[in-house]
């Protein structure tokens, strides 16, 4: 008796069960390890994924680009190289860090764009008229939450990963920018103007029952999860300069993490494992990139290249 196996290669014909068991044996522990191979490059990810933020070349004219590196600055790779002058910003993982999605002015109108981790299969999501940006994807990564202005102001927008079924979330008086989906995507994070000073909200996933965080005469901006949920970081001038704080995810508690006067300290991400925050500071007298521990000891400074390296960060 003759046994057929389809191979990626073609069909093998082996003489009979004996031999075909053997195979199958070979096959299945071939695929075993692979998976292994797979899954091991995944978890390697998730534990350290690389950091993506936007370099800006002032002898460039007006060129930004999309940058990777390691999580201790190491190995810099530009994503999106070109001679162009085109803005290319605003960048996040999607949850398994297999795509970003980002907004760019390479089609003349700042729209919101994927690639892939390695800035191959680049795709335009949106072509509205207005300016679009802040894309940052839900944690199961099916739809990604925007910002899109709307009679000249930012309005927060819910689309399906692929650009299709847009949907307005919030209708409210004011600006709305940086939203993020809350780790377990039952609620959305953002910033909005409608008193005169940016302010931090929450609101359902749906766009209902917004809530208040912040208040004073004061800025807050640049707000980012950390990965349990339970506290959100944030920039603000409170205390006169730009410094960061942390706070509880419902508002209270808000407690400094940063204090360099007269420096910028801004844009701020949780590490994936909650342990550390990454930021931008002027400190040194140019805008480069940092990392602290969450309670803001061990600050480390990750770049040194001379140019305007700024967030928002992924990490």
């Amino acid at each position: 008796m003759k046994i057929l196996f389809r191979l990626a290669a073609g069909l093998l014909i082996l003489s009979g069960p004996a031999q075909a068991a053997s195979l199958e044996l070979g096959l299945t522990r071939a695929v075993k390890k692979r998976a292994r191979t797979v899954s091991d490059t995944v978890r390697r990810q998730r534990v350290a994924p690389r950091i993506l933020w936007q370099k800006c070349v002032p002898d460039a004219g007006t060129q930004c680009d999309v940058w990777s590196m390691n999580p201790d600055g190491s190995d810099p790779i530009n994503l999106t190289p070109g001679t162009d002058t085109s803005f290319d910003f605003d960048t996040q993982w999607s949850p398994d860090h297999s795509k970003i999605v980002f907004s760019s002015t390479r089609g003349g109108n700042p729209d919101i764009y994927t690639m892939n981790a390695d800035g191959s299969d680049v795709a335009r999501l949106t072509s509205d008229s207005g300016f679009e940006s802040w894309g940052s994807f839900s944690p199961d990564g099916s739809k990604i939450v925007f910002s899109r202005a709307v009679a000249g102001k930012g309005q927060l927008f819910v689309m399906n990963r692929d650009g299709a079924n847009p949907v307005r979330l919030h209708t409210g008086p004011g600006a709305d920018e940086e939203p993020a989906y809350s780790p377990d995507g039952s609620k959305i994070l953002f910033g909005n103007d409608s008193t005169g000073r940016y302010q931090l909200y929450t609101m359902n996933a749906d766009g209902s029952s917004v809530v208040q965080l912040t208040t004073g005469a004061y800025e807050n901006r640049y707000p980012s999860w950390s990965p349990d949920g339970q506290k959100i970081v944030f920039g603000s001038d409170r205390t006169g300069n730009s410094e960061l704080f942390v706070m509880n995810a419902d508002g209270t508690g808000a407690a400094p993490l940063t204090s360099n006067p007269g420096a910028i300290n801004s844009d701020p991400a949780w590490s994936s494992d909650g342990s550390k925050i990454l930021f931008a500071s002027t400190r040194d007298g140019n805008a480069e990139i940092y990392v602290m521990d969450r309670d803001g000891s061990n600050e480390t400074r990750l770049t040194f290249a001379g140019v305007f390296d700024a967030g928002p960060f992924a990490w």
